[in-house]
This record gives C-alpha cells, sequence and structure tokens, in this order.
C-alpha cells in the first residue's frame, strides 16, 4: 500500500512576509511560500512583540544560551507553536564561533503536508 502525500491546493493564502505593497494592495502569497514566510516571521520575532499574540517568536534571551541542542529545541518549538501545516520539521545550528561573536547560524528542514520543501538557513544575531 503506497501513500502519497497531500498536494497543496492554491486556496491557502495570506499578506506576504515582510510586508509588500504591490499595485496599490498588500501582496499576498500561497501556499508553500507562505509557510516557509511563516517560519521566518516566527525567526524575526521576539515574544511581546506582537500584542494579541504575547509568545509569537522565540525568546529574546535564547541566543545568551551557549548549548546548541537547547537553541536549536526553542526554535524549533517556537515554530511548531505557530506555523500550521508542518508534517515534518528538524532544526540544526550552531555558533559561528563558539558563541564569541554572537552569531548563530540555523538550518531548518521541514515539509507541508508529507512534501518536502527546500531547507531554510539564517543566521541569528545576538
Amino acid at each position: 500500500m503506497s501513500v502519497t502525500p497531500d498536494i497543496l491546493s492554491a486556496s491557502i493564502r495570506g499578506i506576504r512576509y515582510p510586508l509588500t505593497v504591490q499595485n496599490g494592495n498588500l501582496a499576498t502569497s500561497a501556499d508553500y511560500a507562505l509557510v516557509s514566510q511563516q517560519i521566518r516571521s516566527v525567526l524575526e520575532c521576539r515574544y511581546y512583540e506582537r500584542v494579541m499574540r504575547a509568545t509569537y517568536g522565540i525568546d529574546d534571551f535564547i541566543l545568551e544560551v551557549l548549548d546548541p541542542s537547547q537553541v536549536n529545541s526553542s526554535i524549533q518549538y517556537s515554530i511548531k507553536q505557530n506555523v500550521a501545516g508542518l508534517t515534518s520539521l528538524n532544526v540544526t545550528g550552531d555558533w559561528k564561533t563558539n558563541g564569541e561573536d554572537g552569531l548563530y547560524r540555523v538550518y531548518i528542514e521541514y515539509g507541508v503536508n508529507g512534501v518536502p520543501q527546500p531547507p531554510l538557513q539564517f543566521a541569528l544575531a545576538n
């Protein structure tokens, strides 16, 4: 018995992140691009930046923890809590130079409705 992944139809739409104006209207994104942008939004927001969603984003002090496994776990938890439609998620990362320069590199592998997506890479600064 073969299991085929559900293919997303163009029914999931949202406002593009970062916010963009296109032809006088707010630009929108759909499907896989929207999920990728939502992950980016979570990583770029800190707790309490959004008044109605105080726990949206990542903890402001997470980059003060020098243990990469704790940082990765916290980032993965925040993404899972705030991004719908993910069927798989793996966050790996490490300090660029043992945490001395405050630059943390994050590599995110994820799938949406069973369909693997291109991995995302971010550099977070303390």
